[in-house]
């Protein structure tokens, strides 16, 4: 028996010895598991300076409903939790989802992504054109100075935008130009 068995034991025998069991519909325990979520998101609303022990008590307010929850639905949490990592494992697969915040619908569009991407790159290489006191305007075949002042800036410029585009496989120059 592990420790959650344990405390959902405890938990159960809590309730039983004072006829809760009757309240514990499974719309009110998910009513209660939001009304203790608010409560620990309560613990944070001004800022970080949080009270440790009143977040762990809302926090074991919730797993408490929760655990009452799966009781009620005659569910294992711990393999439901299971079943749930493998469907988000296949929501954000590793290579999508490392290191980003976005939801998994918004993972797939790849080609946001390069745009937004080019998009910074280009922010870039304005920033660079400024120190070179060239203006930079971009067509489909690369980057075209104006006025420039320093060659070197045009092939910097240049390269910068080619190296990205063999890297991250830009085929259509057009879509992330405009």
């Amino acid at each position: 028996m592990n420790n959650l068995d344990e405390v959902s034991k405890e938990i159960k025998k809590f309730n039983e010895d004072r006829d809760w069991d009757q309240f514990h519909a499974p719309e009110n325990l998910a009513k209660s598991i939001a009304i203790e979520a608010g409560e620990l998101l309560e613990c944070f609303q001004w800022n970080n300076n949080f009270d440790k022990q009143a977040v762990y008590e809302e926090l074991a307010d919730v797993v408490n409903y929760c655990i009452l929850m799966a009781d009620k639905l005659g569910v294992d949490l711990a393999d439901i939790t299971k079943e749930k990592m493998k469907k988000n494992a296949i929501k954000y697969p590793v290579e999508k989802a490392k290191g980003t915040s976005k939801k998994y619908n918004e993972l797939d569009n790849k080609e946001d992504d390069k745009i937004n991407k080019a998009r910074e790159l280009v922010t870039k290489v304005r920033k660079l054109a400024e120190e070179y006191n060239a203006n930079f305007y971009f067509v489909t075949d690369g980057a075209s100075a104006i006025n420039n002042k320093e060659n070197e800036a045009v092939e910097v410029a240049r390269n910068a935008v080619a190296k990205w585009e063999r890297e991250h496989g830009i085929d259509d120059k057009e879509d992330w130009r405009k």
